[in-house]
């Protein structure tokens, strides 16, 4: 079990001895010069590549509540993006999740650009290595890409395409608790807007979700979501609107283990980009889920969203971000979960080189259900509790050093569900 670990510690070892003499003879600009690395987009900033090799220690490999089984595990996450135009700062496109209807698990906000051709594309591959465990061993990749132009007169197309190939978390399995189930997800978005004024702006949206499972015992959560929303923006005072808008979600699972539903979403809030320091935007509505099985009643539940980020000086910043909202059941034995989170990320730079960060999260999910199958009761509930502070030293811009901890714990009213886990992460990362 320590072979793993000691060979990734004498690996970072040897990096620290060719790059710390480096380091200290020179200072950060004449170093930069003297990388060469320019082909890669250093100074164009529209083509960029990186690599992060991370040791894990984790105390419950399969986040069951006995029985706990620990491991070292190697994570490998090679990867590369580009821009068009240029930017050295990589923005996340959009966050999605087999769990939610439509695919789509929080609002992104909008990526602004006064340039008529926008693109973007990125690749990251993960390999998960086990120590002890090796028939454990997964491979995981994430392709994304979007297409923008802007036409004279106030309109706006956008595409977007994102493949993930991965494997559910050992967390959500009951039956074989030592098996990761694989699937793959497909989103395509495509995205109209219409400026019809200074200060009323318009937009429509389409997406086609699919979730499909490898294993023929899972291929009753494959499924095709397609979704269409429409958001009407008026400009209150600059850079904050106001809007409301309608989104319709159809879920049409390929097999009859899950009911199929439509979804109505009703929503009203307001979004600001006043500067640099401060963006956010929060919406509230109500959502109502109409299952084809008649035996199910309809869902109806008030909804909200919140995306917060605040720099309180150049060194400080928090984000925070909340929601409730209907997702789908992991269990064919309910008919939905009404999920609350809240979660918050804190990053502090203490001087040139050292960062802190600490992010943390609170999520109450109840699974509802007509059957009433695990103990006599109709619903199941989970309080889950995340915690992971962090520390980075950053040698270079292109090179830092970074460790973790993390603690997390699943409550529930059915104690088969119960679990928590500790893990300490050490790794580094390469950018160019």
């Amino acid at each position: 079990m320590m072979k793993r670990f000691y060979f990734f510690i004498v690996t970072v070892f040897f990096v620290l001895i060719i790059c710390f003499p480096a380091y200290c003879s020179s200072d950060e600009s004449d170093s930069q010069d003297q990388i060469g690395w320019d082909i890669f987009g250093k100074k164009g900033g529209w083509l960029h590549a990186y690599l992060s090799v991370e040791e894990e220690y984790s105390d419950n490999i399969y986040y069951t509540n006995t029985n706990e089984e620990s491991d070292y595990i190697t994570l490998i996450r090679p990867g590369i993006w580009l821009s068009i135009p240029g930017r050295k700062e990589r923005t996340r496109r959009i966050s999605t999740s087999k769990d939610t209807p439509g695919g789509i698990s929080i609002s992104r906000y909008d990526q602004p650009s006064f340039r008529p051709f926008n693109a973007y594309f990125s690749y990251e591959p993960e390999f998960e290595l086990y120590a002890d465990n090796s028939d454990q061993n997964t491979t995981s990749h994430q392709l994304e890409g979007a297409l923008q132009y802007n036409l004279k007169g106030g309109l706006s197309i956008e595409v977007l395409d994102q493949f993930v190939d991965t494997y559910d978390s050992y967390s959500t399995s009951l039956i074989d608790v030592e098996e990761q189930d694989k699937y793959q997800t497909n989103l395509v978005n495509i995205t109209l807007g219409y400026r019809i004024s200074e200060k009323l702006n318009v937009k429509l949206d389409y997406s086609n979700f699919l979730v499909d499972y490898d294993e023929n015992e899972n291929r009753g959560f494959n499924r095709t979501d397609h979704t269409g929303t429409g958001y009407i923006y008026f400009q209150v005072r600059p850079k904050v609107d106001v809007f409301t808008g309608y989104e319709f979600t159809q879920v049409d699972y390929d097999r009859d283990e899950n009911s199929d539903s439509t979804e109505n979403r009703f929503y009203g809030g307001f979004q600001w980009d006043i500067t640099d320091k401060s963006r956010g935007r929060i919406k509230a509505g109500y959502g109502v889920t109409d299952f084809d099985d008649s035996g199910i009643d309809d869902a109806k539940d008030y909804i909200y969203e919140i995306q917060l980020n605040h720099h309180f000086t150049p060194k400080t910043s928090l984000s925070l971000t909340a929601y409730r909202k209907q997702e789908e059941a992991d269990l064919s034995i309910y008919d939905y979960i009404l999920s609350h989170r809240v979660g918050a990320t804190y990053l502090q730079r203490v001087t040139r080189k050292i960062s802190l960060g600490m992010r943390a999260s609170y999520a109450n999910e109840n699974y509802e259900s007509e059957s009433g199958l695990i103990g006599g009761s109709e619903e199941r509930e989970d309080d889950v509790y995340y915690v992971n502070p962090s520390i980075r030293y950053h040698f270079r811009d292109w090179f830092s050093m970074h460790l973790e901890y993390t603690y997390e714990k699943r409550e529930s009213n059915t104690a088969l569900y119960d679990f928590d886990t500790n893990s300490v992460l050490m790794g580094v990362r390469l950018e160019i």
